[in-house]
């Protein structure tokens, strides 16, 4: 119980060092932000899309 404790809390710290890394980068932030508008954008496109083909008049 105990060594599986510790394992978890070693994998959380080593995760949390990765993450503030890539983080630490403004390229990877940059580039996180702009896949989530491409991503609203085109979930809301494809979204309006469907509406205006289902809309049976």
């Amino acid at each position: 119980m105990d060594d599986r404790f510790t394992i978890l809390c070693k994998c959380r710290d080593f995760i949390a060092e990765i993450l503030a890394e890539i983080l630490r980068t403004p390229y990877v932030i940059l580039g996180i932000f702009t896949f989530l508008l491409w991503y609203q954008a085109s979930a809301g496109v494809v979204c309006s899309w469907d509406y205006h083909t289902s809309d049976p008049s």
